[in-house]
């Protein structure tokens, strides 16, 4: 007694000994972000708890590198540090598991019974779980993924592989035909591959480029090089719509400063204060001042035709087109007092024609043509 109670005396418990505990320690903190909720995520929370234990020094626990011997077990001190060490790892752990999961671990005495009841639940064999992983690396494209996930969606896949495969080293320290160097090369390079099989055909420039290049650069230079020409690219789609509607406007300008200037090119017509026509001022007419020799226009024939157009059609007149009754035109040649041969309706239809047709010369017609009065300058 008067042996352990001195090897306890001696025995110092400082923050480089495994069972040393901080006081700031807690039973109730949460090393990891996300809590284990079955085999799907098995992998990943056992590697984080994994370096959370190993950054509290705790780690040994479950490894069993410093277990508690029998010669310890004959020294309170060592023993109620350790029994303290495994009581918070423990809590630790079902504070890191679903409720449903932690329920189930209430009644484990030690955190090494605990770790391995959880490996055993979850943990996957490597030959399904490795399989499901190529499967999914075999058909993961960046569809409508920008590269930085598609890249991450990607890393996952390969550190979780890199988990269950690891690649084979040389161990017999004598090798001179770097052979580590080579596996390693082939393996940063069929990853290089898989990145560019999977992305979309809006990078096929960028990707023959890094294609061409020989040695081919390393993943993360790569991944850099596709980040660049997406931000380049997404740079160059920003400039173009402003780009676009100001082209746009220019064009829309153009058209309403030609549109404008046709319309200041039509002068307002003169018009003459003697005889009332368009085109020329009283200084200039020629019913004061006299026509000039050999004058005449195209625009008399057209005149001539369409005049006699109106007497044929009046001459003849049809119920459809004809404007007068036959009581009306009785009416009006007792009106005018003609003589009795003027009585047909005949007569009275030229008449009215002559009549008709004389206003018409007397009015200036609507059109483009110019009658004979009519002229520029």
């Amino acid at each position: 007694m008067a042996s352990s109670n001195q090897a306890s005396t001696s025995i110092t418990i400082d923050e480089s000994h495994p069972f040393f505990l901080h006081h700031a320690e807690s039973p109730g903190a949460i090393l990891v972000s996300q809590s284990l909720i079955g085999g799907e995520n098995y992998a990943t929370w056992a590697r984080s708890m994994e370096r959370a234990l190993r950054i509290k020094n705790k780690f040994w626990l479950i490894d069993g590198s410093a277990s508690l011997t029998s010669a310890m077990e004959k020294v309170p001190l060592l023993v109620q540090s350790w029994s303290r060490c495994n009581e918070i790892v423990v809590s630790w752990i079902i504070n890191c598991v679903s409720p449903k999961i932690a329920t189930s671990m209430v009644y484990r005495r030690t955190a090494k019974e605990v770790w391995k009841k959880l490996q055993n639940m979850f943990s996957q064999g490597n030959g399904p779980r490795v399989y499901q992983l190529q499967k999914d690396l075999a058909s993961i494209s960046q569809g409508e993924l920008i590269v930085s996930d598609y890249f991450t969606n990607l890393s996952i896949l390969w550190d979780e592989i890199q988990n269950y495969e690891p690649l084979p080293l040389c161990s017999c320290e004598k090798c001179v035909c770097h052979v580590n160097e080579k596996i390693s090369n082939l393996h940063h390079r069929e990853a290089i591959m898989q990145l560019l099989m999977g992305l979309n055909d809006s990078f096929s420039h960028i990707r023959g480029q890094i294609l061409l290049m020989d040695p081919i650069p390393s993943v993360d230079k790569v991944y850099s090089l596709l980040v660049q020409d997406e931000r380049q690219r997404s740079v160059g789609h920003s400039n173009n719509g402003p780009f676009v509607e100001s082209t746009a406007l220019v064009a829309k300008t153009m058209n309403f400063g030609s549109g404008f200037k046709t319309f200041k090119k039509g002068k307002e017509r003169p018009t003459c204060s003697h005889c009332g026509l368009l085109g020329h001022t009283v200084e200039k007419c020629y019913k004061i001042h006299g026509y000039p020799p050999g004058y005449k226009t195209k625009a008399r024939a057209n005149q001539v035709s369409s005049l006699d157009f109106v007497q044929d059609s009046v001459a003849t007149p049809t119920p459809q087109h004809f404007p007068f009754t036959m009581e009306q035109c009785q009416k009006l040649l007792a009106m005018i007092g003609g003589s009795d041969s003027q009585n047909s309706p005949i007569a009275m239809a030229n008449s009215v024609s002559s009549n008709k047709a004389s206003t018409y010369h007397s009015t200036p017609l609507a059109g483009p043509f110019l009658l004979e009065d009519d002229w520029s300058g």
